[in-house]
């Protein structure tokens, strides 16, 4: 068997167990809200020991998987309404040169605290987009 065949056959393997245990989450009554967070945290993990700590790319890849899959749940003419509303100005300056998983971590930090206040907002309720 070639490497290519083996690789997509490792890969497809991966994703079949990824899904094996969210359905045993599932069947099995686990808050969804614990099984994601202690996904993402083992995910976080696996990916700073594998990439050596490369929070840059890390995050990259986690935000990339994130976006994709929310791009597929959103009506993008509701997302260009909505849009005029935020304001986001991000400035590095030429200290973050060198500390660039510093930085990254302080933005996912304010990115998420941002993110957690909408969802208070809302008496902690969320429509489905599923």
């Amino acid at each position: 068997m070639n490497e290519k065949k083996q690789d997509d056959l490792n890969f497809e393997k991966l994703n079949d167990l990824f899904v094996s245990a969210l359905r045993f989450a599932e069947n099995n009554d686990v808050d969804w809200q614990h099984a994601i967070t202690l996904g993402a945290y083992h995910l976080m993990e696996f990916s700073s020991w594998q990439s050596e700590g490369d929070i840059p790319q890390i995050s990259s890849l986690m935000l990339f998987a994130m976006k994709t899959s929310l791009l597929r749940r959103m009506n993008e003419n509701l997302l260009d309404e909505i849009a005029a509303e935020f304001s986001i100005t991000i400035e590095a300056g030429p200290k973050i040169r060198g500390n660039e998983s510093q930085a990254v971590t302080i933005l996912i930090a304010a990115m998420q605290s941002c993110v957690e206040e909408m969802f208070k907002s809302q008496g902690a309720v969320t429509r489905g987009v599923h």
